[in-house]
This record gives structure tokens, C-alpha cells and sequence, in this order.
């Protein structure tokens, strides 16, 4: 009977420890990027994670202009977010998130300056969140150790 209780235990920590590291290698970017093309009346707005790389086709002639958004976060903490977000006859696009607004503020600019210029025949920004994915491998090593030792204490005592 201990020894089921021990395997519980130890398949409910490993399934969180699993489940967390699985969100954060799904979910969180490695990459953002935005290209247009004049030629084609294109532009391609995505993100890769470290599993798969997703993204939207627009119309270049429908894209009105870029937007920095900040968002307070309710109940008057502190922290906000920053984001940069493209403006469509379509709708609105999430372009990528930023630290600061000032980074944000310096892609919007690159935009509008292509937008505003029919002679600048491509737009490629792509920002890489190196941070990331180097997080996200460590901590997916960290999973993996962390519940090799999990193991090992339960089947010990």
C-alpha cells in the first residue's frame, strides 16, 4: 500500500512539473516577426515557439498603421504590459510584446516609415527572444532532473 501512495505521488508531481513545462515550451515565443512585401501586397505576422511556428497572411493595402498598447494590470499593481499591434481593416494583429515601450515605440516607427514610403520595396522585423529559449531548455533539464530525484527520495524511504 506505501508503495502505491509513493507512484501517486510521484505521477501527480511529475504530471504537473510535465504540464508546466509543456506551457512554457508551447506557448512562450522564441521568436516574433512581421514581413511585407509591396510586390505581392503581403505581409506575414508570426511567432515561433519551440514547438511549432505560427502566423497570419494580411493584405499589405489593408494594414492602416501600427500601434504601441500598454496595458495596466488591474487592482493598482504595478506591472503592465507592452505590446505592439498592427492596425487592419480586418482587425487588430499582435506583432510581439516588449519590456520596455521605448523598443516597441522603435518598431512602430520602422512601420510607419514603410508604410509612409512606397519606393521601400520589403519590411522584414523579426526579434528574437533568445532568453527564452535558452530558458526553456534549461528548465526542461531542470523537470527532468527534478523528478529523477523525486523519484529516487520516494522509492528511498
Amino acid at each position: 500500500m506505501l508503495a502505491l501512495g509513493k507512484l501517486v505521488v510521484f505521477l501527480g508531481f511529475s504530471s504537473i512539473i510535465g504540464f508546466v513545462t509543456y506551457l512554457v515550451i508551447h506557448d512562450t515565443p522564441i521568436a516574433c516577426f512581421l514581413r511585407c512585401d509591396r510586390a505581392s501586397d503581403a505581409c506575414e505576422v508570426g511567432r515561433r515557439t519551440l514547438l511549432k511556428t505560427s502566423s497570419a497572411a494580411l493584405r499589405l493595402s489593408r494594414v492602416r498603421a501600427a500601434e504601441v498598447r500598454v496595458t495596466r494590470s488591474a487592482g493598482g499593481r504595478p506591472s503592465s504590459s507592452v505590446a505592439l499591434w498592427l492596425r487592419t481593416d480586418d482587425g487588430d494583429y499582435w506583432v510581439d510584446s516588449y519590456v520596455t515601450a521605448d523598443g516597441a515605440e522603435d518598431d512602430r516607427r520602422r512601420i510607419a516609415a514603410f508604410l509612409g514610403s512606397p519606393g521601400e520595396p520589403r519590411l522584414d522585423l523579426e526579434r528574437s527572444h533568445r532568453f527564452a529559449y535558452w530558458a526553456g531548455c534549461l528548465g526542461l533539464a531542470f523537470d527532468a532532473a527534478l523528478v529523477g530525484v523525486l523519484g529516487r527520495l520516494l522509492w528511498r524511504l
